[in-house]
């Protein structure tokens, strides 16, 4: 799992959002689950609070991407619409939970990805929940 969110993150800076947010969405799926917060947690237990929904609308809401691309869907529109903000919080929610479930730190390329998450304009309000730092 953690080579996995590594590979997505490296697939993320060479500008391939898609295949990064497939495999960091197998790497959080593969994780155990763990009763410690995480990013897609804690973003569940935001939404609601924030009037996107129930916990469980803003849980299916933000799989949506990510279970287009494993899954075929009559009902759902071809093509769907995927923005890269969706790669960059997939890989939050892999980490975060891998994190949590192993208390490693030590996920190669974490703290380069969101040190750049932090500095960019748009996405610097992801970090809602912990992303801890690899020991570097």
């Amino acid at each position: 799992m953690r080579a996995q969110i590594e590979a997505a993150i490296a697939l993320f800076a060479q500008g391939k959002p898609i295949p990064s947010l497939s495999l960091a969405g197998a790497a959080e799926e593969a994780t155990p689950a763990t009763n410690e917060p995480y990013v897609f947690e804690k973003a569940k237990q935001v939404g609601p609070e924030r009037g996107y929904g129930t916990a469980q609308e803003v849980g299916q809401r933000l799989n949506e991407t990510r279970n287009w691309l494993k899954h075929h869907d009559a009902q759902k529109p071809d093509p769907h619409y995927f923005h890269e903000v969706e790669a960059i919080f997939m890989i939050l929610r892999a980490a975060t939970k891998y994190q949590a479930a192993y208390g490693d730190d030590d996920i190669e390329g974490l703290a380069k990805f969101r040190d750049w998450l932090v500095g960019h304009p748009n996405y610097a309000s992801i970090l809602g929940g912990p992303v801890r730092r690899s020991r570097a």
